[in-house]
């Protein structure tokens, strides 16, 4: 199982293929900088889904709805993506 859950949430219907496509991209993203272990990269990917989700788009106006709520789900599923801090010891 992924640390990611993969899709908008249940009931929402994205009108156009880019639409999947961007949350899919942002959510390889997100999944990619996990797996290498890169902070940077992971900090980035954040990043890129809050511009995504909270952002005007293109047109000046909001995303379309079901655009925003996939990309909010996304949002809140990534909150929780921490990396370990490095040279932290375990304790066992």
């Amino acid at each position: 199982m992924s640390a990611l859950p993969g899709g908008p949430p249940p009931g929402t219907h994205l009108q156009w293929p880019a639409q999947g496509q961007q949350v899919e991209r942002l959510r390889s993203a997100l999944l990619q900088a996990l797996e290498a272990g890169d902070r940077a990269a992971l900090r980035a990917a954040k990043q890129q889904v809050l511009a995504a989700a909270f952002a005007p788009a293109h047109g000046g106006g909001p995303p379309a709805p079901a655009l925003r709520l996939a990309l909010r789900h996304l949002a809140w599923q990534m909150a929780g993506l921490l990396l370990p801090r490095e040279g932290r010891s375990r304790r066992g």
